[in-house]
This record gives C-alpha cells, structure tokens and sequence, in this order.
C-alpha cells in the first residue's frame, strides 16, 4: 500500500512538473522579445518533453485508480462470500 502511495505522489510530481514545462514554454513562445533559433528549439523541446510527462504522469495515476478499484471490489467480493458462509452456520445454530 505505502509504494503505491509513492508512486501516486511521484506520477503526481510528474504531471505538474510536465504542466510547468508547457506553461514555460507557452510564456517563451509568447515573450514580447523576439527568440533565436535555438531559443525556438528549446521552448519546442521544453513543451513536448512536458506533454511527455503530463502523459505519462496522467496514464500513471489512472492505471493506480484502476488498480485500487480491482483490489477493492476483490475484497468486497471476498466480504461477501466470508458472509454468505457465516449466514448459514448461523441458521443452523437458531
């Protein structure tokens, strides 16, 4: 449970590091300064390189949830076995 823990806080850290990388690269695009060459490139590298990370960061996360969801309705399913074994043994002792 704690290491999925860590990975939720480390997809999390990855998407908003993925959004501060785009939003640099929209505020470089859209300085009032005019950019060189290589300027244009590294705002272009810095924004896919964040939309990686937002990507993959978002997939992460969703792929946890689906996991957490499995494992829940796992064990309520398991609940309701234990307790449908219980409901008669409890029949029988009335």
């Amino acid at each position: 449970m704690e290491d999925k823990g860590r990975k939720k806080i480390s997809y999390t850290i990855r998407t908003l590091g993925g959004a501060y990388l785009m939003y640099l690269t929209y505020a470089l695009i859209n300085s009032p300064d005019p950019l060189s060459v290589m300027e244009k490139i590294v705002a272009v590298l810095f924004g896919l390189i964040g939309l990686g990370l937002v990507i993959n960061g978002t997939m992460g996360l969703s792929r946890i949830e689906k996991e957490q969801r499995k494992e829940a309705q796992k064990l309520l399913e398991e609940q309701r076995k234990a307790q449908q074994k219980e409901e008669p043994e409890q029949d029988e002792e009335s």
